[in-house]
């Protein structure tokens, strides 16, 4: 069963735009990953300074070593430097997963 990661970004205003350029980044390298499956990156359209980031692993411990790759790279040190607090993660099993493929709405 796989899992899906859900972070809550809250970053300074200041530095949003070197944000998304550094996630832009941090989001290529998780490409190619084992047990990396997707990623969603979204921002917030009430509140720009939110950012919101899904992942989907085969398992949470390939997730765990995702992370620890980023932390022994110093990437989460850069990674905190951005955020007003710390992020809120939530990790949790996919039950089900579905697209709208190819159909159009409306």
């Amino acid at each position: 069963m796989s899992v899906n990661v859900f972070v809550e970004l809250k970053v300074k205003k200041d530095r949003l735009d070197e944000f998304k350029v550094f996630m832009e980044e941090q989001i290529s390298a998780m490409v190619g990953r084992e047990g990396f499956f997707s990623v969603t990156f979204t921002q917030s359209q009430d509140d720009p300074s939110m950012f919101f980031l899904l992942s989907a692993w085969d398992t949470e411990e390939r997730c765990q070593e995702h992370r620890e790759w980023r932390r022994e790279k110093g990437d989460i040190d850069t990674f905190k430097e951005y955020l007003v607090e710390d992020p809120r993660r939530i990790v949790c099993n996919q039950i089900k997963h579905t697209e709208n493929k190819g159909k159009q709405s409306g």
